[in-house]
């Protein structure tokens, strides 16, 4: 999907599409985390393929510990 980083300013541009942010694995575990989330599983079948994240999200008096 490299395509889709040359594509996407180009329909930005144009009106297009709307604006699409790109971003890592790693930066989207981050994301979840600092949203009150703790990551249960994470799993990825192969590369290539999709990633998945089950996550839940912290009791209140678990943020606080």
């Amino acid at each position: 999907m490299k395509w889709l980083k040359i594509i996407t300013p180009i329909g930005k541009f144009l009106g297009l599409i709307p604006m699409i942010k790109f971003f890592t694995k790693d930066q989207l575990r981050d994301c979840i985390v600092d949203a009150g989330f703790d990551i249960d599983q994470f799993w990825h079948p192969g590369k290539g393929k999709a990633e998945f994240i089950v996550a839940r999200k912290r009791l209140l008096n678990e943020e606080t510990s």
